[in-house]
């Protein structure tokens, strides 16, 4: 992590900017606006460094206007953030002040005041000190990238403070099976649409709750309330975009901000998956095997995290590989939980292909975390899709997710009850592989298979259609003997 205004040393180093920062005008501002300009260039491979450009606020600015100019070179992608004077450490949520993810939809135009803010960022008092705007190049095409910043201090009368309107985190408290889609964006990163219409649509997919996850900001978590829908749940979420990898943070408490300017050798990860576990959520290696963007494929180790984002949008080769990744996790006796989420981004993009249905005791944040976080859950194409396993063994019973306890050699009855996909192709897997196939030949059939119970350590199913794209995908039901009896590893 570069830091051009600490001990910590950039990585790539980058040519200074053309010029000091100029200074403020007074202790305070006489005129309607003062404006501060600095240049610089990121030459080509100067990558996911972190450069903190410092700016002096005096007393009596009411809003802050920012503009990075970095040209017009698609094959640039510059994110910029802005801490506040509480400073900007690693893991210092209080100066966090807002984000934005590069590319096509990069902003290049903040504005910051009291009462309002550019999606992205938190309004808020605009507190007189030592301002950081973060400079972050993504990606930088081969003839580099020359940028400009202007910021513009306004000095405005006192204005209504802004009043964050969260979701209801709580619907009922009704046992059932919850569809939700765990990964999407909106205008607030690098989405095309708006809350009201993410959440528009999410209904129509017949979802019961979404997970907004923008990148590296919780900025959209405070208009939520003003377009709630009747019966749909709107979780907490961050999709935290580390320069090696991206991770789900899924439920947390509202305004708890997970930082991500962290590599695997920094030895942060940890550290920042027990933040979220602690205010509640849980934590998912997102799309870990999709290599078509730098940072994209997971380079941490997989096993801190609680879930793995097995299915991300439409069925592809990336998705088949997670499966895969996600397989020797359970064979090495790690119980990660699968999920999937469309990480939609645009209208092209359906919301709830796939989703995550969850066995809940309500649809509420706390049950639906607590399923989530059990495995009690399974991974379907859209709303059609119904699938369920359970195992039984002398007397004992499982369902996804759960342990099914049983002694040596004693038959093990598996039963997958699968709706709404005829002609289907479902296999069961155990450590040992695929161990059964058959064919679904009704929209609702069961599939039937016996083992023994000290021949498999876990059973877990996959439905599939005709050309082997994928249609649902379960958790499995983990088998221990008495004789075993230890829980594999957490």
């Amino acid at each position: 992590m570069a830091d051009t205004t600490s001990e910590i040393a950039p990585r790539t180093p980058v040519p200074p900017a053309d010029g000091l920062l100029a200074s403020t005008r007074g202790a305070r501002l006489d005129v309607s606006a003062t404006t501060t300009i600095r240049g610089g260039r990121f030459p080509a491979g100067c990558l996911d460094d972190y450069v903190y450009i410092p700016v002096v606020v005096p007393q009596g600015v009411g809003e802050l206007q920012i503009t990075c100019d970095y040209g017009t070179d698609e094959d640039n992608f510059l994110n910029i953030g802005i801490f506040g004077p509480e400073g900007h450490e690693l893991g210092n949520d209080a100066g966090f002040r807002g984000w934005s993810h590069g590319g096509r939809r990069g902003r290049r135009r903040v504005l910051i005041s009291e009462s309002r803010a550019t999606p992205g960022y938190l309004p808020g008092p605009i507190t007189t000190g030592t301002w950081h705007i973060a400079l972050n190049p993504h990606a930088i095409g081969s003839d580099g990238l020359d940028w400009t910043l202007v910021v513009t201090m306004l000095n405005l009368p006192p204005s209504r403070s802004f009043v964050p309107r969260l979701a209801t985190s709580v619907i009922n408290e009704i046992p059932g099976w919850y569809r939700g889609d765990l990964h999407l964006h909106t205008e607030h990163s690098d989405g095309e649409q708006t809350p009201a219409e993410v959440s528009a649509r999410a209904v129509l997919s017949g979802l019961d709750f979404i997970v907004p996850s923008d990148h590296n900001t919780i900025s959209a978590q405070q208009h939520w309330g003003a377009v709630e829908r009747p019966g749909l749940l709107v979780l907490c979420g961050e999709e935290v975009t580390t320069p090696a990898g991206h991770w789900g943070a899924v439920g947390i408490g509202p305004g708890v901000w997970i930082d991500f300017r962290y590599r695997p050798g920094d030895a942060q990860l940890r550290r920042f998956v027990d933040r979220v576990r602690g205010a509640g959520g849980i934590a998912i290696a997102n799309h870990p095997e999709r290599r078509i963007h730098k940072g994209c494929a997971w380079e941490f180790d997989a096993s801190e995290m609680d879930a793995i984002e097995v299915w991300n949008g439409a069925w592809t080769r990336s998705d088949e590989e997670a499966v895969r990744l996600w397989d020797g996790l359970l064979r090495a006796g790690r119980r990660l939980v699968a999920v999937g989420g469309s990480d939609s981004h645009r209208v092209d993009q359906p919301i709830g292909h796939p989703q995550t249905v969850v066995g809940a005791t309500g649809l509420n944040r706390e049950a639906v975390v607590a399923a989530l976080r059990a495995g009690h859950a399974y991974v379907a194409a859209d709303s059609r899709v119904h699938l369920d396993l359970g195992a039984e063994s002398d007397g004992a019973e499982a369902a996804m997710g759960g342990r099914l306890v049983t002694r040596d050699d004693q038959t093990v009855s598996v039963t997958l009850r699968v709706g709404g996909v005829p002609g289907s192709r479902v296999t069961l897997h155990t450590d040992l592989g695929v161990v059964h196939e058959a064919v679904v030949e009704h929209p609702a059939a069961a599939v039937l298979w016996e083992t023994v119970s000290d021949a498999t350590r876990y059973v877990r199913a996959e439905v599939r259609d005709a050309r082997g794209e994928m249609l649902a995908i379960s958790n499995p039901i983990w088998i221990d003997t008495a004789v075993s009896g230890a829980d594999p590893e957490y």
